[in-house]
Order: structure tokens, then C-alpha cells, then sequence
């Protein structure tokens, strides 16, 4: 399986959907039909072609959603300069979002900085909207390595070897920091900006010498951004997504296992390639066990930073030990190519009502968290 590309054809709601979906509650169904959605898709981060893909996908899903598709869905691309593209016309985003209806829930298909670094999610709190994925402070923290990577090993989480390089440090003692890269331990190592993502602008250091390359030649970073540097651990890679609404503990969805061409790894290419990376759902790979161990490590991350709505998690399963932690995907993909819809096909959640589904939880956060500010 190398995608979620079928599962989209589903546009309808008769089969039995899973007993942990909302969409599977007769009054939920009601709701979702009532639903005003505005997809977000574009924007200003490297990663904004792939977020033209997941947003466009987004909405075709909506769209053709059946007899659970939302009352209205409309689409707003995000300019390269942040402006919103609202019926035609390029204004800010504070006219844009005046002019839609209070009730309107985003779905953020946005990736990157602006999408997975919580600006948008911090603009929409602010606004009184609601929004698809996790909340402003833990999408903020996930997409910060460096410093996310010490609160889970605080949880008890696994992860490999690593060190957070910053650039006045590799300006002003390169060789210092080849050799605090060197003692983690034998390579081959990945360097990737600490505030990055979709493997962009990514590294992979077989020695020395390709270390100093990649640090001579550092790409360029936000203010207060690092590069992360881990060393590679053998194993099976793999991933697994997590929903939830409101304050319900998060079900996992079925383990993704991931394999690279040969003589790769998931870099870009690997990951959205017609020619890339094997996908399989469930893993070939891994007993049965072993993906149960990776869901509570998932789990485990989840709770340690307090994500919400939705999120994939991303792991190393060595031969043997615990999981080995990656990365927190807050806005993971949604092109034929990704892994979180793939999962939730496989879970029995075909595409066009994974989308429908995770509005809908949008909603019931943002309704649970007004509910909370009225009570305090």
C-alpha cells in the first residue's frame, strides 16, 4: 500500500464506521452535516507545495463527502506574503476571517512553520475559531526538536543519541562541533533544523567529513533555530497517528511501517515520490507485540505535551529494546502519498470521511473549551 489514493473514491457513510469514530453517533452525523468549513491550504512555509496538495485534497474530500458532507466548504489559499485568498480577492486575514460565519470550523492543511508552529493556531484562539489538530502551545512545542526532545526523554521516552548545535556555535568553533556530533557515537547521523519539517533542508552524515559539509553549508534557519543532530539507529521505521476530541484519551490508529529504496532514507523524495518509500498498514515487519509497544509509546508522547485533535508519531523499533522516539507530526500530511489516511483507512475511516471526522472534532474541542472559559 503506498497511499490513501482509493480511499478517497469513498464518499459514502453507509458502511459501519468504527466504533471509536464520532461520525459512528447518529447525533454526530447531524452535526457534521451542519457544518460551515474553510480549508486552509498554501502558505508561507518551505513546505507550502505540499500544503497545496493536503489542502486540495482536503476539500475535494469534503466536497464529496456524501450524505456527511458539510452544509458549505470553501477553500482559502494562504499567499506567499500571509494574505488570504477569499473568493478571488488577496486581503489580510483578519478581513478575511470577518467575513465568514462565527461558526466556522478551519481545517488546517497547512504544514510547515505557519501551519504546524502554532501562528495560525495562536490567530484562530485569538479570533474565537475553530480549528482542526492540536492547540496552540503543544504544536509550538513539537515543531521545536531541540527542546521538545527533553521533555519526552523526561517522559520516559526513548530516543537516540543526539545534540542540539546552534548557529553561533558552528561560526565560532566549527571542528568544536564536528566533534560533539562525533561522540554520540559511530555514524551515520542525520542533521535537520530544529523548527523543520517534511525532511526539508535535512541531512544524512556518513563521517566527518560530510558533517563539516553540511555545517559549512547550513541552510538557512529561523531566529532561534538549531540543528538537531541524532545519531541513526537501526531498525524498523515506522509511524502511527492518534485522534481525540475534547478531553477523551486518544485512539491509535493501526502502525505504518516505512521502508526506503534501497540505499535511502525518508527524505522528500522517499516521502511523497511515486517511486518512493513502501508504505505497508499493518507492518510487515513487526510482530504484533511490538506495534502494541510503539501505541503506547505514542500514547506516552501524546500526554507528555498535550496534543489534541490529531498527530503522528514517528519511531525507530530496533531488534531489540524499547522504540526509539523520532518526531510529533502535528499537521501530518493529507496527499495520496501520506500516512496518517492511510492508517485510518485501514482502521475502517475511508478519506472523505476522515476529513468530515476531524472537522467535526474541531468543533467539539472548540465548543468543549468555551465551555471550560464559561465555567471558570
Amino acid at each position: 500500500m503506498s497511499g490513501p489514493a482509493a480511499a478517497q473514491d469513498s464518499g459514502n457513510a453507509s458502511k459501519p464506521l468504527p466504533n471509536w469514530a464520532l461520525l459512528a453517533e447518529p447525533c454526530m452525523r447531524d452535526h457534521a452535516r451542519d457544518l460551515r468549513v474553510a480549508v486552509l491550504l498554501g502558505g508561507t512555509s518551505s513546505e507550502r507545495e505540499v500544503c497545496l496538495v493536503s489542502g486540495r485534497a482536503m476539500l475535494d474530500a469534503l466536497c464529496a463527502a456524501g450524505d456527511l458532507a458539510p452544509q458549505s466548504v470553501i477553500g482559502i489559499e494562504i499567499a506567499q506574503d500571509g494574505r488570504w485568498i477569499l473568493e478571488g480577492e488577496t486581503i489580510d486575514a483578519t478581513r478575511a476571517i470577518d467575513r465568514l460565519h462565527p461558526e466556522t470550523v478551519f481545517m488546517l492543511g497547512l504544514h510547515g512553520g505557519d501551519g504546524e508552529g502554532g501562528p495560525m493556531q495562536g490567530f484562530l484562539k485569538l479570533a474565537g475559531r475553530a480549528h482542526t489538530g492540536t492547540g496552540l502551545a503543544a504544536s509550538v512545542f513539537c515543531m521545536d526538536k531541540i527542546r521538545s526532545r527533553q521533555v519526552f526523554v523526561q517522559a520516559g521516552l526513548r530516543v537516540a543519541p543526539g545534540v542540539g548545535l546552534w548557529p553561533h556555535e558552528i561560526r565560532g568553533d566549527l571542528n568544536a562541533q564536528v566533534q560533539r556530533v562525533l561522540a554520540l557515537g559511530p555514524g551515520p547521523w542525520f542533521l535537520k533544523p530544529s523548527l523543520g519539517g517534511s525532511s526539508v533542508s535535512m541531512g544524512h552524515a556518513r563521517n566527518e567529513q560530510e558533517i563539516v559539509q553540511f555545517l559549512n553549508a547550513l541552510p538557512e534557519l529561523e531566529p532561534g533555530e538549531g540543528i538537531l543532530v541524532e545519531q541513526a539507529i537501526k531498525g524498523v521505521e515506522v509511524t502511527v497517528g492518534l485522534l481525540a476530541a475534547g478531553a477523551e484519551a486518544p485512539t491509535c490508529l493501526p502502525v505504518v511501517e516505512i521502508q526506503p529504496s534501497p540505499g535511502a532514507w525518508f527524505d522528500f523524495k522517499e516521502k511523497y515520490s511515486d517511486s518512493g518509500a513502501l508504505e505497508w498498514c499493518p507492518p510487515k515487519n513487526l510482530s504484533p507485540a511490538r506495534q502494541e509497544q510503539v501505541q503506547v509509546a505514542a500514547r506516552k508522547a501524546w500526554y507528555a505535551v498535550g496534543l489534541s485533535g490529531y498527530a503522528r508519531l514517528d519511531f525507530i523499533v530496533p531488534a531489540e529494546g524499547e522504540p526509539v522516539f523520532l518526531e510529533a507530526n502535528t499537521l501530518p500530511g493529507f496527499t495520496p502519498r501520506s500516512l496518517f489516511p492511510m492508517a485510518a483507512g485501514v482502521a475502517g475511516l475511508p478519506f472523505n470521511e476522515l476529513c468530515v471526522e476531524l472537522c467535526l472534532r474541531g468543533w467539539v474541542d472548540h465548543q468543549q473549551r468555551n465551555r471550560s472559559g464559561e465555567e471558570a
